[in-house]
């Protein structure tokens, strides 16, 4: 990892300013995994959260499969929050919520809580702030689930070169060991599952857990 961007932040504004919402690969592998884990661990839910979503690329068809469900997008991003608020002006069970995840408290009790690329964009403490937050906002008995980078030599390679070419946007990225990032869900609750995806190149984790 380059060292000289440890200490630079991903400029969110540019990011969602200039992402695109379709299905890549690596997008359509990540929402392949939450739609099983969430067929085979969730059920039928009424609400769901997505912290860190964003103008979220997979909130569209976790809809389609649960169509009554209340669904909060949270993010502290305003570029984020404006396009999916204008996007979906008309949809009263999409819930856009402009907020700071690690200074506000909002209270949801939701069935389901999730996030795609979120907790490694903090430091140590932070992301274990983060990791609770998805639990204080989950009903006892919901679930939760998280997806993270983890530093293979696959995802250190594809990185490193992306460094090089100058086209990698996210400095702030820090690559999780399991350890740290479930050494904290055990803290509230219990993994249900967990695997580990090599096919997106910048190599994933994703992990159900159901809390206490």
């Amino acid at each position: 990892m380059n060292n000289n961007m440890e200490n630079k932040q991903t400029d969110w504004d540019l990011y969602y300013s200039t992402r695109k919402k379709h299905l890549t690969l690596p997008r359509r592998v990540t929402l392949s995994n939450i739609l099983s884990y969430m067929k085979k661990y969730v059920g039928v839910i009424e609400s769901a959260v997505e912290l860190g979503g964003g103008d979220s690329c997979f909130m569209k068809y976790i809809l389609d499969k649960n169509q009554n469900l209340k669904y909060y997008i949270v993010d502290n991003n305003k570029v984020a929050i404006n396009k999916i608020s204008s996007e979906y002006s008309n949809n009263n069970n999409i819930v856009p919520v402009y907020a700071d995840i690690l200074s506000t408290q909002l209270s949801f009790n939701a069935d389901f809580v999730l996030s795609v690329g979120l907790i490694e964009h903090f430091n140590i403490e932070n992301t274990a702030k983060c990791i609770k937050y998805h639990f204080d906002s989950v009903k006892k008995g919901g679930k939760i689930l998280i997806t993270f980078p983890t530093p293979t030599l696959l995802y250190k390679i594809i990185r490193y070169s992306a460094e090089i070419l100058n086209i990698w946007m996210f400095p702030d990225e820090r690559p999780l060991l399991k350890d740290e990032v479930f050494n904290e869900i055990y803290k509230y609750g219990n993994i249900l599952d967990y695997k580990t995806t090599y096919l997106i190149g910048l190599t994933q984790i994703i992990v159900i857990a159901q809390k206490n």
